[in-house]
Order: structure tokens, then C-alpha cells, then sequence
């Protein structure tokens, strides 16, 4: 795989030495190559062909998250139970009251926002 990556680094520096794509050096003044062919060939190697594998790489993790996290959520009862008084305590020990404020805990609890719910700020320290 190294390898692979130095050849491929290589094929695109080497061909300006071998004489594909001179650059021009007249009158003090640099010019990059205007050479067409070598230009679309080196923007491919370079960036066109790395990127479409990233962005399939990446469609294949996001496919794989996607699955994982689908097989995890929890269905567990006992658990949501669980995390809906965890979530109610909060609230009450911030100063809230729980039953002026119904479906709070169990909405932040849906939407997986547990750290907003225990970072919410009590009536009395505002």
C-alpha cells in the first residue's frame, strides 16, 4: 500500500523530467505548464480519482453507522424507566418541578439530549 502511494506520487512528478509537460523559463519568469494532456491526467491522479474513493469510503462507514446504531437503540423498558427518573431527579434537584412541567424529561429523553437536560439552568439560579 506504501508502495503504491510513492508510485502513484511518483507518475505524477517524474513526467515533466522525462520531458511530458516542460515548464517554460524565459526572460526570469516561471511559467507553469500548459500542456493539456498532463494537466488533466496529473488533477485526476492528483485529486479527482483520491476523492471519489474518500467520498465511497466515507458512504460506506456512514452505511455501517447507520446500521450499528440502528441494531443499539435501546428497546428496553426497565431502562427507559431508568433514564426518564434519572431525568426527572435532575430536574427536581435543579429546583424544577417535575409535575409543572409534564413530558419534559420524557421529551429531552427521545431526543437523546441528556446533556441538555442536566445542564438546564433551575428558575432560582437565572
Amino acid at each position: 500500500m506504501i508502495f503504491g502511494v510513492w508510485l502513484v506520487s511518483a507518475s505524477i512528478t517524474l513526467p515533466p523530467f522525462c520531458g511530458w509537460a516542460k515548464n517554460v523559463n524565459t526572460a526570469g519568469v516561471c511559467l507553469i505548464s500548459q500542456d493539456f494532456s498532463y494537466t488533466i491526467y496529473s488533477t485526476a491522479v492528483a485529486f479527482y480519482i483520491p476523492m471519489i474513493v474518500m467520498l465511497f469510503m466515507y458512504y460506506k462507514i456512514f452505511k455501517a453507522a447507520r446500521k450499528s446504531g440502528a441494531k443499539h437503540r435501546f428497546t428496553d423498558f426497565s431502562r427507559r424507566e431508568r433514564l426518564e427518573t434519572v431525568a426527572s431527579e435532575a430536574l427536581r434537584m435543579q429546583g424544577l418541578k417535575v409535575q409543572h412541567t409534564p413530558g419534559v424529561a420524557e421529551e429531552y429523553l427521545a431526543n437523546g439530549d441528556f446533556i441538555e437536560l442536566l445542564s438546564m439552568k433551575s428558575p432560582n439560579n437565572v
